[in-house]
């Protein structure tokens, strides 16, 4: 009679009933624990962090319409090839709904699954070593992306680990050898079903299993102790002779494999004629061989192998320098590098491709790499390391990295530094302290005291190396698969959409629902989804996927969206929208391919190693992804009718300049408006629109013209701390300079808002007390207040945060610098308004010092002008203009005034009101060629214009040479001019060149 658990009293005790022995728990269990609780939070955290590219909307759309039981497209039939994973994708929708990240559900899944076959290794290659592959496919940032893609290149993978675990199974015999038969075989026809790629690395498979057969015959044959005794098979081999040595088990394979491809290729058997993808999975793989063409670079797997699996490819080395892999059945390094390296070649030149192959190319070579961490753990002496002196010699080691990494940052820096000798001096210390940690390092492992010796000082070094490496590539792991991958710079996540299609999408749809949740219909029985959508055919993904509950979405041929009747339209460009009738935005769509990954040049990556100068670039690559250009994200244009247009934009206008229409983005509204300047010839005006991120036009009277940027398309101004472009000026050849402060340029635009031309980057002087810094020239730190001077054709840019004025050419070539940081009489602290005066002066707003700084146009410091209104008063824009009364007008946005100064710097009445409005924040000022002075106010969202009185103001202040300040107590009389006095062509000069 069968024996059951009972208690002290006699009663049965069930499963729920019984405690763990937390005592009977081994190191081993809790190292697969934490390892699989890590592999599930990097693996199913966020999935739906950013939006589906087009290739994953492309498949998931498919498997939601097989979900479905309809047809995928109108006249189409769904894909015939890589069916498993359309299988996979709809049960997962089955099970968890439709949403972006159930479309990411089973790839996650199955990037889990490995690890549980990577367990049942464990008999070929040593627990340890299982444990250890485990880890580094749990944290590997290849097969952790490839796992949170909706593509079917991670069941590739998994599906050929699954065929390796079934065939090394079966050959260790006994009962068991029937099951995996079947398991192989349906291990087999569940890869091929999962993709073209599948084939590659069937090949890749063999040509590991062909080199561990035959190093293990040449190691036996050489009496090497570690190999199978001569005449007796390796692992690889004695699994494929437990399958197809009789024919029972050959017949069960090929069972496996027949309804595995059946089952997938029939999607279920309920498409019996889909089995002709079968033949197609053969023919796509002849055109990923040699046919297809594809921008990845040959040399592509093996860059990104070198950035994202460095700790691999080190403790692979290590793995073939041990020469072995612990277990009963001996699954030794050669099968790994074998398969390790027919899958580099292979796809490193296959025409056809992409970036997602990757994970074919770094399985095998995280397995071999995992397996050596494994031994490494086992063959630590961790009670030297914890309570001995290994802990010391890790200590050391550390810090000669660190110092390390300090002697290289700083050697790169050298060559910009302000001040060399200082920098060269800062790495020289950094180099002595590496030798400091190293001779300690030295002397811990050297330690005449045996008991004070460290144990096996080689597994040590190993265990720091894996420390430094490990952080590195938790770091890339984590950057790449939620953070950086829709920002276009990692090498694996290419053409990936932007952060600017989900936000889209939920304007879309919530539009949709205003609009219609009470327009229920037979299509759309709810209410809601009633939008009409047209979309033109080359963007039909992902847009197909994410409005697929939209009944009145329609694809349309190319160019022809707009010349639907639908209430939003979605091209490539804007053309027709318009005409149509529609109001276009312009949206980040796709990441394109940085140049430098397209063909990628080893020997720059081999300058950046060797060349002390490169080692801070490549070092922020490594750490930042910091390219030398960003590149640009592919933009689509979204057109609304006239009825959405109107709820995206309340009182979209447009308004004219002068019609307080109060803040917002609608055509003429203003949002903090920064810069302002005037045609030449008083035809149009041009308002900086801040935190619009545009350039708005008006004509000589504030009659609404258009926009350049922001919503209004064309140009894209970058922002940072919540600010966007700022100074503007204009040139007698009716050119427009606008300073892209956070883009760090200068933007030249024509009269129509095309971009004739940009210079300048992004570069930072450090807080140099001087303007001439060794590399710096024509870069910036924030540029902000701009003025032309078109007699000497040069173009002035205040360098905000670089502390200094530069001057360039028309064209942007570098002229001169001066300033620097400081509040000397040549020095500069927080410029930002610039003017040229009608002495032929330069008078700059400086703005941290309570001053005008006055300049001769060669950079020379001549004179100074206190402005008390500015004295204390601290993050605010002061901007400068010249009236035709030879006054200087200065703006200053905390005290709601705009400051006037005479010719010799005394402070004369200030203006604290135009008409009946009192200025709340100005900060742009320009002057009109009638004399207008025109002034942007933050604080009201709008421009006012001021009329200065014809006769001087009288000086309040007087201000000579360094300027006076009235003393705090006396009584001051400001003398007004009067009200009624005009101005004429006659009585004033020509126009001074000042800026907004």
């Amino acid at each position: 009679m069968e024996r059951t658990a009972s208690d002290s009293s006699g009663r049965p005790v069930t499963v729920l009933d019984r405690t763990i022995d937390l005592g009977a728990v081994s190191w081993a269990a809790i190292g697969w624990a934490i390892v699989l609780a890590t592999a599930v939070a990097v693996r199913l955290g966020n999935l739906d962090v950013w939006g589906l590219s087009p290739a994953e909307a492309y498949r998931t759309y498919h498997a939601f319409a097989f979900y479905e039981g309809r047809p995928s497209l109108p006249g189409a039939d769904l894909p015939t090839t890589a069916p498993l994973f359309l299988l996979l994708q709809a049960f997962g929708f089955f099970l968890f709904g439709a949403t972006d990240a159930t479309a990411r559900i089973a790839p996650a899944l199955l990037g889990l699954g490995m690890l549980g076959l990577i367990g049942a290794l464990r008999p070929f290659v040593g627990r340890p070593a299982a444990l250890g592959m485990a880890a580094v496919a749990a944290l590997s940032p290849t097969l952790v992306w490839s796992s949170r893609t909706a593509q079917p290149e991670i069941a590739v993978a998994f599906c050929a680990l699954l065929l390796v675990v079934a065939v090394l199974r079966a050959g260790l015999g006994g009962t068991a050898v029937r099951r995996w038969a079947i398991g192989a075989g349906a291990a087999l026809g569940a890869l091929i079903a999962s993709g073209p790629s599948s084939i590659s690395v069937l090949i890749a498979l063999g040509a590991g299993a062909g080199l561990a057969t035959v190093f293990d015959r040449a190691r036996a044959s050489n009496d090497d102790p570690d190999a199978p005794p001569e005449g007796e098979p390796g692992a690889t081999v004695r699994g494929l002779r437990a399958l197809f040595g009789s024919g029972e088990t050959a017949g069960l394979f090929g069972i496996g494999a027949f309804v595995a491809l059946a089952a997938c290729f029939t999607r279920l058997f309920s498409d019996i004629p889909a089995l002709s993808g079968l033949a197609t999975t053969f023919a796509d793989w002849g055109r990923l061989l040699g046919n297809d063409t594809s921008p990845t670079s040959s040399r592509f797997f093996l860059l990104a192998i070198l950035l994202y699996e460095i700790m691999a490819v080190v403790f692979a080395v290590v793995a073939v320098y041990s020469g072995r892999l612990d277990g009963d059945g001996a699954l030794g390094w050669t099968f790994f590098a074998g398969w390790f390296a027919a899958a580099l070649v292979l796809f490193s030149f296959s025409a056809g491709s992409t970036p997602d192959h990757a994970v074919h190319v770094a399985l095998p070579l995280v397995l071999l790499a995992g397996g050596a961490i494994g031994d490494l753990f086992a063959a630590v002496n961790w009670r030297n390391v914890l309570r001995g002196p290994g802990g010391l010699l890790i200590l050391a080691l550390l810090g000669v990295f660190v110092a390390s990494v300090a002697f290289a940052v700083l050697i790169g820096r050298t060559g910009e530094a302000v001040d060399e000798g200082r920098a060269t001096v800062q790495a020289v210390v950094a180099g002595l302290i590496v030798v400091l940690f190293g001779v300690a390092a030295y002397g811990v492992i050297r330690n005449p005291d045996p008991a004070a010796r460290v144990v096996r000082p080689g597994a040590v070094l190993l265990l720091v190396v894996l420390l430094v490496l490990g952080a590195y590539s938790l770091r890339s792991t984590v950057l790449l698969n939620f953070y950086e991958a829709d920002e276009g710079r990692e090498l694996l996540a290419q053409e990936t959409a932007t952060a600017a299609v989900q936000p889209l999408v939920a304007r879309v749809t919530r539009l949709s629902r205003d609009v219609t949740v009470a327009q229920g219909s037979v299509r759309d029985p709810t209410g809601g989804n009633g939008l009409g959508i047209a979309v033109d055919q080359r963007l039909q993904w992902p847009f197909r996927w994410y409005f697929r509950q939209f009944p009145d979405l329609q694809v349309v041929a190319a160019g022809q969206a707009p010349l639907q009747t639908s209430q939003v339209v979605i091209a490539p460009d804007r053309t027709g929208m318009a005409d149509a009738g529609y109001t276009p935005f312009d949206y980040p769509y796709v990441n394109r391919v940085p140049a430098t990954y397209q063909n990628p040049d080893i020997l720059d990556v081999v300058r950046h190693l060797v060349v002390p100068g490169n080692w801070l670039d490549g070092t922020r690559y490594l750490l930042y992804r910091d390219l030398e250009t960003d590149p640009d994200p592919t933009t689509i244009a979204v057109g609304f009718n006239a009825e959405l247009s109107a709820r995206l934009i309340p009182n979209s206008g447009p308004f004219d300049l002068f019609d307080r229409a109060g803040q917002g983005r609608g055509r003429g509204q203003l949002d903090r408006p920064r810069g302002i300047a005037v045609a030449p010839d008083g035809s149009a005006i041009y308002v900086v629109d801040q935190d619009n991120l545009r350039v708005q036009t008006f004509d000589a009277d504030g009659r609404f013209v258009g926009i350049w940027g922001g919503d209004g398309g064309g140009y894209t101004f970058g922002t940072q701390f919540q600010q966007g472009p700022s100074g503007i000026a204009t040139g007698a050849d009716g050119l427009i300079y606008v300073a892209d402060t956070w883009n760090h340029r200068i933007v030249v635009f024509d009269a129509s808002g095309a971009v004739i031309r940009q210079f300048g980057e992004n570069g930072d002087t450090g807080g140099s007390p001087t303007a001439a810094v060794p590399n710096l020239d024509g870069k910036f730190f924030g540029p902000r207040g701009v003025a032309v001077d078109d007699g000497a054709s040069e173009v002035y840019v205040v360098d905000t945060g670089n502390e200094r004025v530069q001057v360039f050419g028309p064209d942007g070539s570098f002229k001169r610098t001066f300033g620097g940081n400081g509040s000397g009489p040549n020095q500069l602290l927080e410029p930002v308004g610039i003017a040229l005066g009608p002495d032929g002066r330069v008078y700059v707003a400086d703005t941290n010092n309570g001053r005008i700084s006055v300049w001769d146009k060669a950079g020379n410091a001549l004179d100074q002008w206190p402005v008390p209104a500015w004295i204390g008063s601290t993050d605010f824009s002061p901007y400068l203009t010249f009236g035709l009364d030879g006054n200087l007008y200065a703006t200053s946005a905390n005290t709601g005034s705009v400051e006037v100064l005479g010719s010799g710097g005394e402070i004369l009445s200030p203006i604290t009101q135009v008409g009946n409005e009192l200025l709340q924040a100005p900060v742009g000022i320009a002057t009109a060629p009638d004399g207008a002075i025109l002034i942007t106010d933050q604080g009201s969202h709008a421009v006012h214009r001021y009329q200065p009185a014809a006769a001087v103001l009288a000086p309040l202040i007087p201000n000579q040479g360094q300027g006076q300040v009235p003393p705090q107590g006396e009584e001051v009389e400001i003398v007004d001019p009067p009200l009624d006095a005009t101005l004429t062509s006659e009585t004033l000069p020509e126009p001074p060149v000042g800026n907004g």
